[in-house]
């Protein structure tokens, strides 16, 4: 929207100086698509999906821990049973997408309830010492497709429940943000669970009309 407000302005300057004779933009509306209010679930749609079957049963449990963890897809598909501690129920990630560059890329998160239910417990390798290196080498929490595969398997699940939101598995991490924020935690807490190194980074998923309701103390 900037870039196009300053092209509009350029011609303005353009037109202004005799160069151009109409500013072709001026009678130009830019229209945009805003991924943040249109891919946030509700409470009722995660519902739903719970109740909905998936062709992918770990696709399924991913999802629906990362809208209760706000882990995204790369960090998801590589987390291992060794990251989490079962007895204190915590999860310790190495961000993919930051890690080379983020004093935020290690992640300590507390794992609530809601996404313990998600963690299927049957694929946990025994705990105990193993002389195999196949069995000592990190099991994924997760079996999952391929992200494409992942993508095509969302969007019939989604439609299944009755969804008609288009659905991506970032939708679950603008979903944790987002429900975080109408809780009434404060946007600092909010940017240390998702893993931003700043809270500017939290405020692109939170929709307008939540900061409005939060109100200008929690944003500053």
């Amino acid at each position: 929207a900037n870039y196009f407000k300053k092209f509009r302005e350029f011609l303005d300057t353009m037109l202004a100086k005799g160069i151009v004779t109409e500013n072709a933009a001026r009678n130009l509306s830019l229209k945009y698509y805003d991924y943040r209010v249109k891919s946030i679930l509700t409470l009722s749609d995660i519902h739903r999906l719970e109740k909905t079957p998936c062709r992918s049963d770990g696709l399924k449990r991913a999802f629906l821990f990362a809208c209760c963890s706000g882990l995204r897809w790369s960090d998801i598909y590589n987390l291992r049973w060794d990251d989490i501690d079962m007895d204190n129920r915590t999860m310790t990630v190495r961000q993919q997408k930051v890690r080379e560059h983020s004093r935020a890329a290690v992640l300590h998160t507390y794992l609530n309830t809601s996404a313990m239910r998600y963690l299927d417990l049957s694929h946990r390798p025994d705990p105990r010492p193993s002389s195999s290196v196949a069995a000592a080498a990190p099991q994924p929490v997760f079996v999952l497709p391929s992200y494409t595969m992942a993508y095509r398997l969302l969007q019939t699940w989604a439609s299944d429940a009755g969804i008609s939101k288009h659905i991506s598995f970032h939708c679950a991490r603008h979903t944790f943000v987002s429900r975080l924020v109408a809780a009434g935690v404060d946007i600092k807490t909010v940017a240390d669970l998702a893993g931003h190194s700043t809270t500017r980074h939290t405020e692109r998923y939170v929709h307008p009309d939540e900061r409005h309701r939060r109100g200008s103390r929690s944003w500053k």
